[in-house]
């Protein structure tokens, strides 16, 4: 296998993409997401955000050196943690689905309730 040599590494690139997700989360929250929904996000500390740690740290375990990565390991770093991503994301529409049906449910209930 060839190593490709980039002007930045596939690592920074990838870090790059979680770095911008997560501040669409951050985003998120604070433009008007509830407490509960910020209770089910890890903080910016258990994200490694601000404590000098590194969040793609769990998507890296199988790398032997980080800094000389093949094209194809970050490949595999940038997919599982795209998937871990979209996994949240599907968890937290089925979250939303099922109040907004719980939510129909009420209103239907109190539009009849004053139909009568």
């Amino acid at each position: 296998e060839r190593n490709i040599h980039f002007d930045r590494s596939m690592l920074d690139i990838v870090r790059e993409e979680a770095a911008l997700k997560e501040s669409d989360v951050k985003n998120n929250k604070r433009d008007g997401g509830s407490m509960q929904q910020q209770q089910q996000m890890p903080s910016d500390q258990q994200q490694g955000q601000n404590n000098g740690m590194d969040y793609l740290e769990p998507y890296l375990k199988g790398i032997a050196d980080v800094h000389k990565m093949t094209k194809d390991e970050a490949s595999k770093v940038r997919e599982s943690y795209l998937n871990t991503q979209k996994d949240r994301i599907l968890e937290r529409a089925v979250i939303l689905k099922n109040r907004l049906v719980e939510e129909k449910s009420k209103l239907s209930h109190h539009h009849s309730a004053h139909q009568q």
